[in-house]
C-alpha cells in the first residue's frame, strides 16, 4: 500500500512539473523577445556575439534586431563567415544605418517584419542576390548594383523610399500579396519582374529601362501625373498593367501606345496621338480622358465606359480633338445600381472626325422592352436607350445532308460587319423556328450558316444563305414595336460556287 502511495505521489510531482512547463490547458509558454542592437565592436560578422549589445547572436524568432543610425563602429556585411542567411522576428535599420550584401550567391533574410529607414547596399557582383521573406517596408534606400545584383521580395510592404539599380523581383507567392509605393517613392531600375499573385500599386516615380514582366495573375497599377517609359513590357493574359492618370496633362513624345494586357484609366489630357490595342477606361470612375491628337483603336482594343447617371460627369467620356479611328470592342458597364430609362442619351465620345466603327458591342441588359442604339455622328458618338419591342420570326428549313453541326441564324445591321444577334437551331434535315426579340428600330438582314470547321465564316463547302428577294439580300425595315412574322427560308448544301465573305 505504501509503495502504491509513493508511486502516486511521484506521478503527481512529475505532472505538476510538466504543467509548469507547458501551462494550463496545454498552451506552450513562449520565450520573451530579446532586443539586440548592432554595435560592430569586433567585426562585421553578424554571427559574433560581441557585435551585439545584448551579448547574444540573434539567430531565431526570439530576437528583434536594430541596426542603429549612429554609435556603430562597423556595419554588418552578409554573408558572415558562419552563414548565408538570417532568421529573426524583426529587423529595423534606422536612419543612416546600413546593411551590406556582398556575396556571389543568394542571401536569405526571413523576418516577420523588416523595416529599412537607412540603406541596404547589394554590392554589384555576379550572383549577389538578397531574398526577403516576410513583410518588408522600405523608407530609406535599397541599392541593387548596376547590371548583376538582384533584390527578391516575397511578401507585402509599403514603400516611401527608393529602389535603385539592376533587378527588382516580386517572387511567385501562394497568398495574394500587396506592395504599395507611395507618392514620394522612387523606382529606378533596369528590370522589374512580377512573377505571380501580386498587386503592385505605384503612386511614385518609376523608371524601368529594360524589361518589365508581369505574370501569373498579377496586377500592376501605376498612378502618377505622367506615364513613365517602361522599356520592354510583357503582360501575360492572366495579368494586367494599369496606367491611371491623376489629372493634368502628359506629353510622352511622338505617340502613346496601350498594348494588349495594358489599361489606361483615370482623368487628364494626353498631348499626343493615342493607339489602343489594350483597354482605355476613362475615369476612376467616372471621368474624362482627353486625347489632344488622333485616337486609333486596334481590333484587339477595348473602350470601357462606365455609366452612373445621365449627365456628363456622371458617366465616362473620351474626348478626341482630331480623328477617331474605331475598331475592336465597346464595353458599357453600369455603376452604383444605375438603371437607364427609356430615351436616356449618353455622349460617350466626341471627336473632330471619325472613321470605322466598333466591331463588338458588350452592352448590359436593360429592362424588358428597351435596348441600346449607338449613333456615329459627325462629331460625337452617342448611346441611346430606345424602344426594343420589335421582333422578326420565321423558320429556317435545312434540305441538305451535311447535318452534323448546329445551324446559326444571324441578324445583321450591316453585311460588312459582324452579326448584331445570333442564335442556334438544330442541324438535321428539317424545319426549325427562330425568333429575334427585343429589337430596336432599324435595318436588318438575316443569314443562316452551318459552320462545319468552326471558323465562323461561310466557306465554299458549307451550307450558307442570305434571305433574299429576287436574288438580292432583303433589308427588313423595323419600326418600334413592329412584329414581322413568317420569314421562312431554305438552307441547302453548296455546289462549291463562290460565296461573298460575311464578317462574323
Amino acid at each position: 500500500m505504501k509503495s502504491k502511495f509513493g508511486v502516486l505521489i511521484r506521478l503527481i510531482v512529475i505532472m505538476g512539473f510538466l504543467f509548469s512547463l507547458i501551462g494550463f490547458g496545454g498552451k506552450p509558454v513562449h520565450a520573451e523577445i530579446t532586443k539586440c542592437s548592432w554595435n560592430g565592436d569586433i567585426s562585421t560578422d553578424w554571427y559574433t556575439a560581441g557585435n551585439w549589445d545584448c551579448g547574444q547572436i540573434p539567430m531565431s524568432e526570439d530576437y528583434d534586431v536594430v541596426i542603429p543610425s549612429d554609435g556603430a563602429t562597423r556595419y554588418p556585411v552578409l554573408p558572415s563567415p558562419s552563414t548565408s542567411g538570417v532568421h529573426v522576428n524583426s529587423i529595423l535599420i534606422k536612419k543612416d544605418g546600413q546593411l551590406i550584401i556582398d556575396a556571389d550567391f543568394m542571401i536569405v533574410i526571413n523576418a516577420n517584419s523588416f523595416i529599412n529607414n537607412g540603406t541596404i547596399d547589394i554590392i554589384e557582383k555576379i550572383g549577389n542576390k538578397l531574398k526577403i521573406f516576410g513583410t518588408f517596408n522600405n523608407n530609406g534606400t535599397v541599392k541593387i548594383g548596376s547590371t548583376q545584383s538582384w533584390l527578391i521580395l516575397t511578401g507585402a510592404g509599403t514603400h516611401t523610399g527608393s529602389f535603385i539599380g539592376n533587378h527588382l523581383n516580386f517572387n511567385q507567392t501562394a497568398d495574394r500579396t500587396l506592395n504599395t509605393f507611395t507618392s514620394i517613392s522612387k523606382i529606378d531600375v533596369r528590370d522589374i519582374y512580377v512573377l505571380g499573385n501580386h498587386d503592385i500599386d505605384i503612386d511614385g516615380s518609376i523608371d524601368c529601362s529594360k524589361d518589365f514582366i508581369i505574370r501569373n495573375d498579377s496586377t500592376v497599377t501605376i498612378s502618377t501625373s505622367g506615364i513613365v517609359d517602361l522599356g520592354d513590357v510583357s503582360v501575360e493574359d492572366t495579368s494586367q498593367l494599369i496606367f491611371r492618370m491623376t489629372g493634368g496633362s502628359y506629353n510622352p513624345g511622338d505617340a502613346l501606345s496601350i498594348s494588349a494586357g495594358e489599361t489606361l484609366s483615370g482623368s487628364g489630357t494626353i498631348q499626343t496621338n493615342l493607339t489602343n490595342a489594350g483597354t482605355v477606361s476613362p475615369g476612376s470612375s467616372p471621368g474624362t480622358i482627353t486625347v489632344d491628337g488622333d485616337y486609333t483603336q486596334d481590333p484587339s482594343g477595348t473602350l470601357l465606359i462606365e455609366l452612373s447617371g445621365t449627365t456628363p460627369g456622371t458617366y465616362d467620356q473620351l474626348v478626341v480633338t482630331d480623328t477617331a479611328v474605331l475598331d475592336g470592342a465597346l464595353q458599357i458597364q453600369l455603376l452604383d445600381s444605375f438603371t437607364p430609362a427609356l430615351n436616356d442619351t449618353f455622349t460617350i465620345m466626341t471627336y473632330g472626325s471619325s472613321t470605322g466603327r466598333f466591331e463588338e458591342l458588350r452592352l448590359p441588359d436593360l429592362s424588358p422592352g428597351m435596348g441600346w442604339q449607338i449613333e456615329y455622328g459627325l462629331e460625337e458618338l452617342t448611346l441611346h436607350v430606345v424602344d426594343a419591342s420589335a421582333s422578326i420570326s420565321g423558320t429556317v428549313i435545312y434540305i441538305g445532308d451535311k447535318g452534323l453541326n448546329p445551324i446559326t441564324v444571324d441578324l445583321f445591321e450591316d453585311l460588312s460587319h459582324p452579326p448584331f444577334k445570333s442564335l442556334e437551331v438544330n442541324s438535321t434535315t428539317g424545319s426549325y423556328p427562330y425568333t429575334f426579340e427585343n429589337l430596336i428600330s432599324g435595318t436588318y438582314y438575316i443569314c443562316a450558316l452551318m459552320d462545319l470547321n468552326g471558323n465562323h465564316q461561310p466557306d465554299l463547302d458549307e451550307p450558307y444563305t442570305i434571305y433574299s428577294v429576287d436574288g438580292e439580300p432583303f433589308a427588313f425595315e423595323l419600326t418600334p414595336g413592329q412584329q414581322i412574322l413568317g420569314i421562312d427560308f431554305s438552307l441547302d448544301d453548296p455546289n462549291l460556287i463562290f460565296l461573298p465573305l460575311i464578317l462574323r
